[in-house]
């Protein structure tokens, strides 16, 4: 009809995410994050009463704030596949704005918060950040697997919980941004 589906209607909930991480990831200073949790932060973050998602939501923006930083936040939970029990196989792919100087010292205050006790291997980085190749491929990369999680968190909590986190902000400015694509194609 040269117009999108209604945001709050008909956009699927990793849909709505999508737009909120790729417009995240175009936005100046923007940084990838993946943070792989040791086992007391996955285990703190399931068993929370407000859900795992916010709950780590909570814990990566308090650590920004002891360095000063507070800035627009967008994040999946996802589990791996490997079966391997040395690592939780819980862990986070999102964007966060922090300046290319900060990387390190908020990849070190995430480790300390959220990745303490994970034990790396090869590549697998406790927490690795790093400015986005590609908006679209990394939003699509980050919900890969959202309704697999959702599922799994549903399974293992008895109740539906959402694998998503972004901020409130960063969702308002999802949905313009999503309305302007739908302005533009009924022009």
């Amino acid at each position: 009809t040269g117009e999108l589906p209604d945001w709050a209607k008909f956009v699927s909930p990793e849909m709505k995410q999508y737009f909120r991480l790729h417009l995240l990831c175009t936005k100046p200073d923007a940084k990838t994050v993946t943070i792989r949790l040791d086992h007391d932060s996955a285990e703190a973050a399931l068993a929370a009463q407000r859900g795992p998602a916010n709950h780590l939501a909570g814990v990566i923006k308090r650590a920004l704030k002891k360095l000063g930083i507070d800035t627009e936040l967008a994040f999946n939970l996802e589990f791996n596949h490997t079966g391997s029990t040395e690592n939780h196989p819980l862990h986070i792919h999102g964007a966060v704005c922090i300046s290319d100087e900060r990387m390190n010292e908020v990849s070190e205050v995430l480790r300390k918060a959220l990745a303490l006790g994970y034990r790396q291997r090869y590549t697998n980085l406790a927490v690795h950040i790093e400015k986005p190749r590609s908006a679209h491929w990394w939003a699509a990369y980050c919900i890969k697997e959202y309704g697999i999680t959702a599922g799994k968190l549903k399974a293992d909590r008895g109740r539906q919980n959402r694998p998503d986190y972004a901020t409130q902000k960063l969702t308002h400015g999802a949905k313009a941004f999503y309305d302007g694509i739908s302005d533009w194609l009924s022009t």
